[in-house]
């Protein structure tokens, strides 16, 4: 029975959490009163049973909206696409090797710049892009987004570079990652604040829908 009223909600609301948030949390509101007034529209409710049927339904919908419900769960289908790698990979097997950092214009540090190469096997969705990291692993691991790969023409491969700086060039990689719509504004915040600071502030945390895909250690020569 619960299965079947989940789906008829769902029908009704195709799946607009927010709305779902916002009826359910009126509903609850509207159990707690006896009359329940918007200019003139008036709801009268005195049956103490039929109040607390109302707030069941409310809070019902705030946790379909939360996905709280452990009824409410995505089709597999849907949480391996959000998941999926799309066979995002760096061609070879080899780590990455440093000999030498130059100093860059604009920049108060020598770098490297790697140049990196790889294969993709499916088709890259709109609403996510492939973009390239540099890791450091210290007393914890610092994100340095890089920039969005470029494909070839055929969509099969990929290229792209990233800076390196000496300071943390030991115990790092090069990731590559499937980026969605929250971590793209995650690594655009994080060359704004190069732009308007002139430094480079690493990412600590990484957005849910920032899916590594493949990494390379980086060793310095």
């Amino acid at each position: 029975m619960l299965e079947k009223i989940l789906d008829l909600i769902s029908n009704i609301i195709k799946n607009n959490q927010l709305l779902t948030l916002l009826l359910g949390v009126l509903l609850v509101c509207m159990s707690a009163v006896d009359e329940f007034k918007v200019q003139d529209f008036s709801f009268n409710l005195n049956d103490p049973y039929g109040r607390l049927g109302l707030a069941a339904v409310g809070t019902l919908l705030i946790f379909w909206s939360l996905d709280l419900l452990p009824t409410k769960k995505k089709s597999a289908g849907k949480q391996n696409e959000e998941n999926s790698t799309y066979g995002v990979k760096i061609a070879g097997n080899d780590n990455f090797e440093v000999s030498s950092f130059k100093a860059v214009p604009g920049e108060n540090f020598n770098t490297a710049e790697i140049k990196v190469k790889g294969l993709v096997e499916a088709e890259i969705p709109s609403g996510k892009s492939v973009w390239l990291f540099h890791v450091y692993h210290g007393r914890e691991s610092l994100y340095f987004p890089q920039s969005q790969v470029v494909f070839s023409n055929d969509r099969k491969s990929w290229s792209g570079s990233v800076l390196v700086g000496k300071t943390h060039s030991q115990n790092s990689q090069i990731m590559v990652a499937v980026v969605g719509d929250s971590g793209k504004v995650l690594c655009d915040y994080y060359w704004l604040v190069k732009d308007e600071a002139n430094q480079y502030v690493a990412l600590r945390k990484l957005s849910l829908d920032i899916i590594q895909c493949d990494s390379r250690d980086i060793r310095v020569v």
